[in-house]
């Protein structure tokens, strides 16, 4: 008896069973196309803020040229650089309708006679005798008197000064016979008084002054 191929060449032992089959392998496609696709997306979206925030960036940076390009445009391309603020000029004071006079005060009226030196009381001059006019002082003063008897033909001459009260003497200041002098003699007697002076050919001066 042949035997055929395919065959077992002997019968089904008792209780033998083939081996199952290996379980199917599962395909891991789906799962690469998941991975790839979400690294995809993430990287679609760094790239989107990337790109807003360079445009964003491009934006400010343009705008003030573009403000200046329209400046340039509307005054004929020509940039127009800020000028500082114009000085007000000072506020115009109301008009008293009378002009400011551009003369120089009046000088003070010249006195008729030389103006005295502080403190004195009385001057006079002559020669001869004569009686000054009066004068008030307190307790301390002086008589300056000089006299120059070189033009008379003797060359020389005689002074004498009276301090009078009325009719009173009071005090003899001088008396003195001499060619010239300069003399200033203090009296201490307060009141009201007069010199009577007497130069004998001579020229003489007196000053009454207080001290």
């Amino acid at each position: 008896m042949s035997q055929q191929y395919g065959q077992p060449p002997y019968g089904q032992q008792p209780g033998y069973y083939p081996p199952p089959p290996p379980p199917p392998r599962h395909s891991n496609t789906a799962l690469i196309l998941v991975v790839v696709g979400a690294v995809a997306l993430t990287i679609l979206g760094s790239c989107a803020v990337l790109l807003a925030v360079n445009d964003t960036a491009t934006t400010v940076a343009t705008e003030p040229d573009s403000r200046s390009s329209i400046v340039q445009e509307a005054t004929g391309g020509t940039a127009i650089a800020e000028q500082p603020p114009a000085e007000q000029p000072p506020a115009e004071q109301p008009s008293t309708g009378t002009a400011p006079s551009t003369e120089p005060p009046p000088a003070a009226a010249a006195s008729s006679q030389p103006a005295q030196p502080r403190g004195v009381l009385l001057t006079d001059s002559g020669d001869g005798k004569k009686n000054t006019q009066r004068f008030t002082v307190d307790d301390s003063w002086e008589v300056h008197y000089t006299f120059d008897c070189t033009n008379n033909v003797a060359g020389q001459g005689a002074m004498s000064i009276t301090v009078m009260d009325g009719t009173q003497i009071v005090d003899l200041v001088a008396n003195e016979i001499g060619t010239k002098a300069d003399k200033r003699t203090p009296q201490y007697r307060a009141g009201t008084f007069h010199l009577q002076v007497n130069g004998t050919l001579c020229a003489w001066t007196v000053e009454v002054a207080d001290i």
